[in-house]
């Protein structure tokens, strides 16, 4: 595991991936509540996460998905979900982040995912969790290959 200071988006090259943290909550709607933080990023970045997600969460839980590939300029990356929290209002669950670490590797393995995959620090923003007390420990126990980049934004 590596830790990173600055901006995935300008930081990942073609062929890496890039995770977004997120909730188990559905609109009215059946779209994933993706209001704040990165979640709100990649909505805006990405049109139609937000409903995509709702089906997968809606169908299968709340649970770690390959959303599917996406273009940053010149560079094609997968996009992939990374569950902190169950409900958005909540802090973010150290269980859930320690299944979504192993369901992580899961689907790197099973996509193939050759690349760096960029991970926000998983519930250390608005999921009120302390890096280095609480999550770090959990995240270098399942992460351990330099692959895995755990970013925090500037």
């Amino acid at each position: 595991m590596q830790v990173f200071n600055g901006d995935m988006f300008e930081k990942c090259q073609d062929g890496d991936a890039l995770c977004v943290t997120t909730n188990g909550v559905l609109t009215k709607n059946k779209k994933l509540v993706m209001g704040a933080g990165i979640a709100k990023v990649f909505r805006d970045k990405f049109k139609g996460i937000d409903a995509l997600l709702g089906k997968y969460v809606e169908k299968y839980g709340n649970r770690v998905f390959r959303i599917g590939t996406a273009n940053i300029g010149n560079k094609q990356v997968t996009l992939v979900s990374f569950p902190t929290k169950h409900d958005w209002k909540d802090k973010s669950d150290i269980k859930l982040i320690e299944q979504s670490c192993i369901q992580l590797k899961q689907i790197v393995q099973k996509f193939g995912i050759k690349g760096n995959i960029y991970i926000p620090a998983p519930g250390c923003n608005n999921g009120g969790l302390d890096w280095e007390t609480q999550v770090k420990p959990v995240v270098e126990k399942y992460l351990e290959e330099d692959k895995y980049i755990i970013c925090f934004k500037k």
